[in-house]
């Protein structure tokens, strides 16, 4: 840890997120490609039984309408990224994206977890992510889309393509 007289100490904005789950490893790989806040700290911390993250704050404007060719190719890339890697986002809505001046960063990684069952052996020890049982049905989510559900490759797509 950096104190302020630490000669080597920069003073950083910070987001401080707490949530009652959180695809840590996708936040990582995203935010290594550089579509994501860098993470300082990710830990589920029992004394409060939430996960508590911090992370840079991103400075830009928040998705509000449609992406224009180069912020969605970008978007596009993130989403490419974690498919790659066996992960989905689930919850690719306009408020979980950042738009800075050459790209777009991803916040908000929730429902962002594994779209396959990872297996040690026979064993399942990190089942596919679902939707939360608050899922609200008022958006323009993709068909299969409920609670409890498995979140798909599929539905990020469809996500992406109303964006």
């Amino acid at each position: 840890m950096s104190l302020p007289s630490d000669p080597n100490f920069r003073e950083t904005e910070v987001v401080v997120k707490f949530a009652s789950r959180y695809g840590e490893a996708g936040h990582r790989l995203l935010a290594e490609a550089g579509f994501a806040p860098r993470i300082h700290y990710c830990g589920f911390e029992e004394s409060i039984g939430l996960w508590v993250i911090v992370m840079d704050y991103i400075q830009g404007a928040l998705c509000n309408c449609k992406l224009i060719e180069h912020e969605k190719d970008s978007l596009s890339s993130a989403i490419r990224t974690l498919h790659k890697n066996n992960l989905v986002f689930g919850d690719l809505r306009e408020p979980n994206v950042i738009i800075t001046e050459s790209k777009v960063c991803l916040v908000d990684f929730e429902w962002c977890g594994p779209c396959i069952d990872i297996k040690e052996g026979d064993s399942v020890v990190q089942p596919r992510v679902r939707y939360p049982a608050d899922i609200s049905m008022g958006i323009d989510w993709a068909p299969g889309v409920g609670q409890d559900r498995v979140i798909t490759i599929e539905h990020d797509i469809y996500r992406l393509s109303k964006m």
